[in-house]
């Protein structure tokens, strides 16, 4: 952490950062939330056999997001955070959401 607080000084976002931000939020995180799970499903399909192929499938299937589902990752981003904001900050526990 030193070396991150001297490279970013004023402006690491972690629990215990600079600027804090929940650990591990699933009501803020869409990317945590959905996308990664999106990107795993589609990279694990092929079943690589060498960390350079995986390597390769994981940098083929990012160029492969789509724009309009990372505008829908960020929409819900945007949602979530005005759902906490209402709610004056408390856990959203009756909300399903939707990716």
């Amino acid at each position: 952490m030193d070396l991150v607080r001297d490279a970013f000084p004023g402006r690491v976002i972690s629990r215990f950062g600079d600027l804090p931000w929940p650990a591990r939020s699933p009501d803020l995180t869409s990317p945590d939330f959905f996308l990664w799970g999106f990107l795993k499903s589609r990279v694990y399909v092929n079943k690589q056999q060498t960390l350079a192929a995986l390597k390769e499938n994981i940098r083929q299937e990012i160029t492969n997001i789509s724009q309009e589902v990372l505008r829908q990752v960020m929409q819900n981003v945007i949602n979530r955070a005005q759902m906490c904001i209402n709610c004056g900050g408390h856990h959203l526990k009756d909300i399903i959401f939707k990716s």
